[in-house]
């Protein structure tokens, strides 16, 4: 008995199994061709006692073969059933894997789910809208005194005299292009 020995995790216990299974379905095939060569084998005395004229004989030959098929085609179902449940092993194998990942998954989100407090996190958003509020209406308030200081009555004069030209070099085309149309 090992006392120490560590459990085998279910990757491991799920291989193991199922290369036992293999040997053991492997196993079962080669009893099955050792009755298929018996098998033959009959046929050929059943044939050989028939062509003597022994009936009796070739009767107990057919029972005979008639048992064998019957226990080969047992080892054939056997063999179904192994193979079936090898599959069974490593479905199982796969729906514990992704039992395992979801318990994971659900830890992680419990763990995030008590880190985030909702009613904090709403505080936290209301606060930071406030202070980017202020820190808009103080950049607004930055601009203009700046606008103002750079301001002066020259530049202003200046800009309404250019407005001035633009809009009547623009009046003078227009109506140059309407009384020319006309």
């Amino acid at each position: 008995m090992k006392l120490f020995a560590k459990k085998p995790t279910v990757k491991e216990q799920v291989r193991s199994s199922q290369r036992d299974i293999g040997r053991s379905v492997r196993d079962i095939e080669r009893e099955v061709l050792v009755l298929k060569r018996e098998e033959q084998k009959l046929i050929r005395e059943i044939k050989q006692t028939a062509a003597k004229g022994n009936t009796a004989g070739a009767k107990q030959l057919a029972k005979s073969l008639i048992r064998l098929r019957g226990q080969e085609a047992k080892l054939q179902a056997s063999v179904g059933q192994l193979r079936g449940v090898k599959t069974s092993i490593a479905t199982a194998a796969a729906t514990a894997t992704v039992g395992n990942s979801m318990a994971t998954a659900s830890a992680a989100m419990a763990s995030v789910g008590q880190a985030a407090n909702p009613a904090k996190m709403q505080q936290t958003m209301q606060q930071f809208a406030k202070e980017n509020a202020k820190m808009d209406m103080a950049s607004e308030m930055m601009g203009d005194a700046v606008d103002d200081a750079l301001d002066d009555d020259e530049v202003e004069d200046e800009t309404d005299d250019l407005m001035n030209q633009v809009n009547a070099r623009f009046l003078n085309t227009w109506c140059t292009s309407l009384i020319c149309s006309t």
